[in-house]
């Protein structure tokens, strides 16, 4: 299953953590799918703001593709395509490289990106969210298969195997932060093993983003026994 966010207050929050911190001269990724046929104007599905800078993957003001980081005194956005504000469910990706160009990803393809980015490191020292309340950018409509990884940038091959609906261990790099939002409760638990849980306000369940079998998610030894499960039963004669 997925979260489905209004156009008012819903969003999923994860307190701050050390394990959010860029390291200078660093690459890294943040990723996401998302679906909304919503009006065209600033959005956001993952964000995190504060005094140390911010992270931002979402939207432009005419729906396309949009990623934006900043340590406090340089900035790197990253926008292009066409709008995914659409309601089909979309790959979008953001991520850093290690001279500071940041490069935004829609459904696997890089749409666009800017070579003036930071290279610093990055403490933004705020809480990250799901759906943007507190600027606001809200994000109405589902985000699932939230990743963020702090100190990896992936390549575009594990980029487009993810916007293919590869499943996060199928591309074999661990996460910093795995969110899928199964919608099992509150707080949201994060699969990455990090305990960086959300605490939903509002965001009801939704049916899951497209990803790889088995059944739409990727739960390790949970999907690997329901797969089993439901696979037919040979008997000899």
């Amino acid at each position: 299953m997925a979260r489905t966010f209004d156009d008012v207050d819903d969003n999923i929050t994860v307190p701050d953590s050390a394990l959010f911190n860029i390291p200078a001269n660093t690459g890294f990724t943040v990723a996401c799918w998302a679906k909304s046929s919503a009006s065209a104007t600033s959005r956001r599905c993952y964000s995190q703001q504060g005094v140390g800078g911010y992270i931002v993957l979402g939207t432009t003001g005419t729906g396309t593709g949009r990623f934006q980081i900043s340590d406090g005194t340089t900035d790197g956005t990253a926008v292009g395509g066409s709008s995914i504000l659409d309601g089909v469910w979309h790959h979008l990706c953001g991520v850093r490289e290690t001279d500071g160009t940041t490069r935004m990803f829609v459904d696997g393809v890089e749409v666009g990106s800017d070579a003036t980015g930071p290279t610093g490191s990055i403490a933004i020292a705020s809480d990250v969210q799901f759906s943007d309340t507190v600027r606001p950018e809200r994000w109405p409509g589902e985000i699932a298969e939230v990743m963020y990884w702090n100190n990896t940038r992936l390549s575009d091959a594990k980029i487009l195997a993810l916007a293919r609906r590869a499943g996060r261990r199928t591309i074999g790099e661990q996460p910093t932060g795995y969110w899928p939002l199964f919608g099992t409760g509150s707080p949201e638990p994060d699969y990455s093993g990090n305990s960086l849980n959300g605490t939903v306000t509002g965001a009801v369940v939704a049916a899951h983003a497209p990803i790889a079998p088995p059944f739409g998610f990727d739960l390790g030894w949970m999907g690997a026994f329901a797969a089993a499960a439901a696979r037919p039963m040979f008997r000899g004669s």
